[in-house]
């Protein structure tokens, strides 16, 4: 045996080497995040967060609610003369604007919150 032999380095473990991974839920995750973004001793901006964050679910929401109601009402047209009625059709059109208009108003608002 050659002394360049004997000093080469060996190869690791591969069961060594390979970093085991930690799973955490939601609400793990979200206890981490909220350690990083709370305000120690900041009632205004402690609330200001809340209210951020709450606006941004209530878009994420309204994103999901938007095509689930314009399919309504292209389903709706689209039934034939017998299921067509103008008037649900106007609910749902205004069903459909309120959630895109209240998509765009909890987006502003959220960015205004964060803002401030």
């Amino acid at each position: 045996m050659s002394k360049a032999q004997s000093t080469a380095p060996q190869a690791p473990d591969e069961k060594a080497a390979a970093p085991q991974a930690v799973r955490i839920g939601i609400a793990s995750a979200l206890g981490e995040l909220w350690t990083y973004v709370s305000p120690k001793g900041d009632k205004s901006g402690l609330s200001r967060i809340l209210i951020a964050f709450s606006f941004i679910a209530f878009a994420r929401a309204a994103t999901l609610i938007i095509p689930l109601i314009y399919g309504r009402v292209v389903d709706h047209v689209s039934g034939g003369e017998a299921a067509f009625d103008i008037s649900i059709m106007w609910w749902l059109l205004g069903a459909y604007a309120l959630a895109r208009s209240s998509q765009q108003a909890f987006d502003e608002g959220s960015e205004f919150v964060f803002v401030k």
